[in-house]
């Protein structure tokens, strides 16, 4: 596994060299999909997408009952 690197932006930081190499870097690396979290995607994935959709709609409605 490579090292985890963290950065907390401040504003008005300025970003060094280093890290705009870094971040162009990592633009440039192909994309990796975790195999335990799949893409939700409503065509190659219609089961979890529906999923997704009625988890939503259920947390929406229980926020709705709270604000209420």
């Amino acid at each position: 596994m490579s090292e985890e690197i963290k950065f907390i932006y401040k504003r008005g930081t300025q970003i060094t060299p280093e890290e705009i190499a870094m971040i162009e870097a990592a633009s440039a690396m192909p994309a990796e999909y975790d195999e335990d979290n799949p893409e939700i995607d409503p065509i190659k994935t219609p089961e979890l997408y529906a999923a997704l959709v009625q988890a939503v709609a259920e947390r929406n409605q229980r926020i709705s009952k709270r604000q209420a």
